[in-house]
């Protein structure tokens, strides 16, 4: 509900062609947070203690209400030349399988691939934000000037099928990268994919939706989101019992790949360039 909202709400207050970026911060804020509670789940529980978790949760959520109340008043947007129609549902329900994937497949992937850097490469729960962190930053550093120009023209959904590629590449090669530097680079070449869709995808969908009724499809992506982020889980805990870290992150890699083949033909005709807000 909440992140819905949000990028509802960052699409009425940005221009068209600045909206991939904005898209970014907050897509790249979602995918950070998942990464950061991952890493800090264990020492802050091991500090605070479960009671304590919660106060803390409890702390950020009024933090965030503060922050919400900072928030400039946005001007009622006139829907006059159909510029507040809402467009049609099945580009919508595209978008939503898409991130539904993106991010069942991240949580597999956080599920599944720090039992293979133990045993593999001995490298302990507590030091993985050393292969992370810096992939994740260089990743950043390549997304954003491209978004800055996929963003002027309008046009990132012709990207959507490369990033999930990217994402299929990165997954099957994961349990084949031999070498450190072999690795870093497979990882990120898995949060560029990451991080474009993440942005691109809301993007894409805040303007192709209209002003009116943008904030009802907001949420049901968000929602195709969250969905997909518990779907993962559980799946990439199944298949890690059951077959093992490299069937399921090749599987994953499989699954992506598939989707963007899917994405690549029924793509053309279906998203405008244009804004329809």
């Amino acid at each position: 509900a909440i992140a819905g909202v949000a990028m509802a709400l960052a699409a009425d207050v940005t221009r068209p062609e600045r909206r991939s970026v904005i898209m970014a911060v907050i897509g790249m804020g979602i995918g950070a947070s998942f990464l950061v509670s991952m890493l800090a789940s264990v020492p802050l529980a091991t500090w605070l203690g479960l009671r304590g978790l919660f106060w803390l949760t409890a702390v950020f959520a009024v933090v965030g209400m503060l922050l919400v109340a900072t928030v400039p008043r946005v001007p009622p947007q006139s829907t006059q030349g159909g510029a507040g129609r809402p467009g049609p549902m099945g580009p919508v329900w595209l978008l939503a399988i898409s991130v539904f994937l993106l991010h069942a497949v991240m949580t597999l992937l956080f599920v599944t691939f720090p039992p293979m850097l133990v045993e593999r490469f001995g490298l302990e729960l507590a030091a993985h934000w050393k292969l992370y962190v810096p992939t994740m930053l260089l990743s950043v550093l390549l997304v954003f000037p491209a978004l800055r120009r996929i963003g002027a023209t309008l046009s990132e959904h012709r990207y959507l099928p490369f990033a999930f590629g990217a994402l299929a590449i990165a997954m099957v090669a994961m349990p084949f990268a031999g070498a450190w530097w072999l690795l870093g680079g497979v990882v990120t070449l898995y949060f560029l994919g990451f991080n474009l869709l993440e942005s691109a995808m809301p993007a894409v969908l805040s303007r192709m939706t209209g002003s009116r009724g943008r904030g009802r499809k907001m949420g049901l992506y968000s929602s195709f989101q969250f969905i997909g982020a518990f779907v993962g889980g559980v799946a990439g805990g199944a298949l890690l019992a059951q077959l093992g870290s490299p069937v399921a992150l090749v599987s994953a890699g499989l699954l992506c790949g598939f989707w963007g083949l899917l994405l690549g033909r029924l793509i053309p005709g279906r998203f405008p360039t244009g804004d329809t807000s």
